[in-house]
């Protein structure tokens, strides 16, 4: 164990270390997965031909900082063509740098923290459930699918996620993480809460064409409901 963090609900978690081989199985995973979707993860290949008619195959290549490599070719169209390949495989690298982020985090949550979780047939896993159901969300298959949703829907908010995911990655790596690699991972966590973010804020657009026909005096106003009380710290390490 590498310490504990305290929740705003309460629950202390226990913070372990997750094998960085766990996460690297992860990438490998994800790019599996978005090759067999038909995206360009691997670089692309052209078909070149010398002047006396010979034909080989090479892969795309292209240097952002030198501006080098052999996407332009002598026919315009051709070059089209591979600017479109190369933008598609550029594409799908994003890709899998955002989905193996998106996994991961769930790794490190459901491996790296440990807290007693509801048993099935206890009160709170039955509301969470009835939750889940109301959000349109099943229950997952696996058991770290279980706890990983859980803990991101039910015991941590999105400002305590991004307070224990540091403390998790520094017990499993420590110093091997560099300044670099956690801007990454956190910039792949933030752009995940966006796009939640944005599908919360579509739903809520589209409930507010629906208030104009609420009478006024049903309507709740900002202050209802607001209590004065000073919140108590939470969310630190213990």
């Amino acid at each position: 164990m590498s310490g504990t963090f305290k929740t705003k609900s309460g629950i202390t978690l226990h913070i372990r270390s997750v094998p960085s081989a766990k996460i690297g199985l992860i990438q490998s995973k994800v790019r599996n997965e978005l090759k067999a979707r038909g995206l360009a993860v691997d670089p692309p290949e052209v078909t070149l031909k010398s002047a006396d008619g010979r034909e080989w195959t090479m892969p795309l290549q292209y240097d952002a900082s030198t501006g080098k490599g052999n996407l332009v070719d002598s026919d315009e169209a051709e070059t089209a063509r591979r600017l479109a390949l190369w933008r598609a495989h550029e594409d799908a690298l994003a890709q899998v740098q955002t989905e193996t982020w998106e996994q991961a985090m769930k790794v490190y949550l459901s491996l790296g923290l440990t807290f007693t979780m509801p048993t099935e047939d206890s009160d709170e896993w039955s509301d969470w459930v009835e939750e889940l159901e109301y959000l349109g969300q099943e229950v997952p298959g696996t058991r770290l699918e279980v706890k990983a949703l859980y803990i991101t829907t039910r015991v941590l908010e999105d400002d305590e996620i991004a307070k224990v995911l540091p403390q998790v990655m520094a017990a499993s790596q420590g110093d091997m993480v560099t300044e670099a690699e956690k801007e990454s991972y956190f910039r792949g966590f933030y752009g995940s809460m966006a796009r939640a973010a944005q599908s919360r804020f579509a739903a809520a657009g589209n409930a507010l064409g629906q208030v104009a026909d609420v009478p006024e005096s049903d309507r709740v106003t900002d202050s209802e409901g607001v209590g004065d009380q000073e919140p108590e710290p939470v969310g630190q390490p213990e």
